[in-house]
């Protein structure tokens, strides 16, 4: 229903008006007439009788309560018609004015017989002419009913646009709270695989190391196998881990590429050497044939490839039994004249996948049939890894199967020809390394005694002096204390963690103008907000947990020099 009021001080005007907007006899000649002026023949009978719900004022300052009644109790005036002169009180544009002032949307006709105010006069003294007009007496009753329908329509459409802007501001308020919730979750969802992570790692870094010391010790065939067997399992369980971080990575928009020269042929070599081993024991023929027009050098994130050819292999084998898995490398043309198109295809001849599950292949946690994680064990990532890697290579992945009969993986990415690299020569020898470190002063900062314990394995045969501290307070008293060589600091620590402990270890040097001392990070974790935080504290380098003989060894050699 539309609401108009009528301000006037003579009753017959609102009689007048009310025999136009509202007549009792809806089939009056008169109302035909007028409706038969305003609507085409076509319009439909019930939408020519006008709906108005009038009110009638005598007064502007009645008006103006009724007015503001009518939109506190939300039964607002679509229109109101204004008499100029009324005597005595307020006359229309007073009246108009107060009425904009109460509702900005309120539509306005004043009716006059008589020029009292310019144009000019009046846009300046209203907030708006949009919602105005002036209607000169004397006035038809067409006019009348014509304003009446249009400008309540367009109070309608007003109120209309006014409350889908707010459904669509209080939309946006939800949108953003769950979005800051969301955040919220994900940052706490990071933060706890983070955590995960670091406490996985730090027994698996003792499990991997005490391992690689033993496999430079002397050792029957049989002790040789249950070492084999034991870093299998370590590697499996590290593999796991970083499945699980990178995917965090992916969810969080923080993958980037790290793109180096490198060698194919021992990228290659490398690769294949890793699952010489697991093929034998799953009785598989494993079969490699890298095309020898391959560019000797690549430059692309040799990382990253390597996770998605191991992924591949990795599933060939462990759905392979007693079969055969064959891998083959081959290069195409690319319409960039340094680059080329690597081609990655592997086929194996094992259980296969039935055609229903191929379309979600590549999904997280996904595995063709629950049931098969029992025999064949594994959480569902690698391949959805995969997918995500070679899609951050701008690269294309193709599978084809049968059931029974086998599976094949096909991999195309643009790679750019690499640069020959040249390397640094190496000690050949562990024990070359040992000789040459000596008189070395270590800092050693950890808080898990087990680490400790490996860490002083690790440099048994090392000329060198180690101090232990168990936490940064502890760390910062002896780096005051004494002088040494290196710090290696571990990060998560009771009482003062590492980055807190290593600040305080370059105020002090600063303070007392003292030479830098290489301070190493030891962590488990592999975010790139953490490892920037490690480097933004004041560490030289990031070693990250598990940790390995030789690449310590190497490192401290690197001083050294």
């Amino acid at each position: 229903m539309n609401r108009v009021l009528v301000v006037d001080d003579n009753a017959d005007i609102h009689e007048d008006f009310k025999n136009v907007l509202n007549p009792i006899d809806t089939e009056s000649p008169k109302l035909k007439e007028l409706s038969s002026e305003l609507f085409p023949e076509n319009f439909s009978e019930e939408n020519k009788t006008p709906n108005f719900d009038l009110a009638f004022s005598f007064t502007g300052e009645i008006a103006v309560k009724m007015v503001s009644e009518g939109l506190k109790n939300n039964k607002p005036y679509s229109l109101v018609f204004v008499d100029m002169r009324m005597p005595p009180g307020i006359d229309g544009l007073e009246t108009a004015e107060k009425l904009m002032e109460i509702d900005e949307n309120i539509q306005i006709v004043i009716c006059t017989a008589y020029s009292d105010h310019s144009w000019t006069g009046i846009s300046s003294r209203l907030s708006s002419t949009d919602n105005f007009l002036i209607l000169k007496k004397p006035f038809e009753a067409i006019e009348i009913l014509q304003m009446a329908s249009s400008l309540c329509e367009k109070f309608r459409l007003k109120k209309s646009v006014e409350e889908q802007m707010q459904k669509l501001i209080n939309s946006n308020e939800i949108i953003r709270s769950q979005k800051i919730k969301a955040e919220s979750a994900d940052k706490a969802k990071s933060t706890m695989l983070s955590n995960v992570s670091h406490e996985l790692k730090t027994p698996l870094n003792i499990l991997l190391g005490v391992n690689e010391v033993l496999g430079s010790s002397e050792l029957s065939d049989q002790q040789k196998q249950l070492l084999t067997l034991s870093n299998k399992s370590g590697h499996q369980l590290l593999t796991l881990i970083s499945n699980l971080l990178d995917l965090s990575k992916f969810e969080a928009g923080k993958e980037i590429l790290d793109n180096k020269n490198f060698s194919s042929k021992e990228f290659f070599n490398n690769l294949f050497q890793t699952f010489v081993f697991r093929a034998d024991q799953v009785s598989v023929k494993f079969s490699t044939d890298v095309a020898e027009e391959l560019n000797e050098y690549l430059y692309s994130d040799d990382k990253k490839l390597n996770i998605i050819f191991s992924n591949l292999i990795d599933n060939a084998l462990k759905f392979s039994h007693d079969a055969s898995v064959d891998v083959n490398v081959s290069k195409e043309k690319h319409q960039s004249s340094d680059m080329i198109n690597l081609v990655y295809k592997i086929s194996d001849t094992g259980i296969g996948i039935d055609p229903v599950y191929l379309e979600n292949i590549f999904g997280s946690f996904t595995q063709e049939d629950s049931s098969n994680s029992k025999e064949y064990p594994g959480v569902g990532l690698g391949l959805n890894i995969v997918k995500r890697y070679v899609d951050l290579l701008k690269g294309e992945i193709n599978v084809s199967s049968s059931k029974g009969v086998g599976t094949s993986f096909e991999v195309a990415l643009p790679i750019k020809i690499g640069k020959k690299v040249i390397k640094v020569k190496e000690s050949k020898t562990e024990d070359d390394v040992e000789k040459n470190i000596e008189n070395f002063k270590i800092l050693l900062v950890e808080d898990n005694e087990d680490n400790v314990e490996l860490m002083k394995i690790f440099l048994t045969k090392v000329k060198c002096e180690m101090s232990i501290a168990f936490n940064g307070i502890e760390a910062v008293e002896l780096f005051k204390k004494d002088k040494y060589d290196i710090v290696l600091m571990d990060i998560m620590m009771p009482k003062m963690n590492g980055y807190d402990a290593t600040l305080k270890i370059r105020e002090y040097e600063k303070s007392m103008g003292v030479k830098r001392t290489p301070v190493y990070a030891l962590t488990a974790f592999s975010k790139e907000s953490d490892l920037t935080e490690c480097i933004e504290a004041g560490c030289d380098e990031i070693l990250t947990k598990p940790i390995k003989r030789e690449m310590l060894l190497s490192k401290l050699q690197e001083l050294q020099n």
